[in-house]
């Protein structure tokens, strides 16, 4: 069943720079937590230098890799700055999230719902199996591309969202994997592990110094969200996009509450 998705994840090179980077900002993080030893509260920095940590080695990974036709951009919600990766020849969009293996998929948030809101009518317009009828898009036109699609009417212009997980607190040791969410995000419409993929030696490490963005530009998103430094994952807020994503009302715990 999967293959009939593989147009649509990671290509084999792809797979290996995610798994790797994600690997090698784990242990970036674990050398320096230990340079923080003995800091009574440090247990509050810990989930968000984390995410910094492997953000940082994603984001030299794609940008030291061009031929692998990744972009990626710094943007933000809120307080938050986050990674958008994106796959423009085939209309793909990736987002990274922390994701304890005893759970079977991410807690609730506004972000990812909107970026996955557009899955099942992509996959519709492909003529792919999908899980239920897709429900009536609302777009908030703004900053957020997706203009011609709607006027032109055409899903398959729709960009198709990923999301590549982790266990965090396995360190290097964590399993790596790719799926594509339902837009109220309580579902996987497929989940595949991408883990044991290496990159050759040449692949650029982790650079100590902070991303610049897209030649130092920073991609703000306007959405107002209650964050709480508590979480590490606090990955609120995303594009103008609006999608009204049930597993809003279900009482699910938002990544903001998730503390994990």
């Amino acid at each position: 069943m999967i293959q009939e998705y593989t147009d649509l994840m990671l290509q084999t090179e792809q797979e290996k720079l995610f798994s790797e980077a994600i690997k090698e900002g784990l242990q970036d993080f674990q050398v320096k937590m230990a340079m923080l030893d003995g800091y009574i509260t440090v247990n509050i920095l810990a989930p968000w230098l984390r995410t910094v940590c492997v953000n940082q080695a994603i984001y030299t990974a794609i940008k030291g890799n061009p031929e692998l036709g990744m972009t990626v951009e710094v943007c933000i919600a809120g307080a938050y700055h986050f990674l958008k990766v994106t796959i423009p020849d085939r209309n793909l969009v990736v987002l990274l999230k922390h994701l304890p293996t005893e759970e079977e998929v991410p807690d609730y948030s506004e972000y990812r719902a909107q970026f996955c809101g557009s899955n099942q009518h992509r996959l519709q317009a492909e003529g792919k199996v999908i899980m239920e009828e897709p429900k009536q898009l609302q777009f908030n036109f703004g900053d957020f591309q997706l203009e011609d699609a709607l006027i032109n009417d055409d899903p398959l212009e729709l960009p198709f969202c990923l999301v590549v997980t982790y266990d965090g607190r396995k360190g290097a040791d964590t399993d790596v994997f790719q799926g594509a969410l339902t837009p109220d995000l309580a579902k996987w419409i497929f989940k595949s592990k991408i883990t044991n993929q290496s990159m050759q030696p040449e692949t650029s490490p982790a650079s100590s110094t902070p991303p610049s963005g897209n030649g130092g530009k920073v991609v703000t998103i306007p959405l107002k969200l209650d964050i709480k430094p508590e979480d590490e994952g606090v990955q609120q807020g995303g594009p103008t996009l609006k999608q009204s994503a049930p597993g809003a009302q279900t009482g699910r715990k938002g990544d903001e509450e998730s503390g994990t």
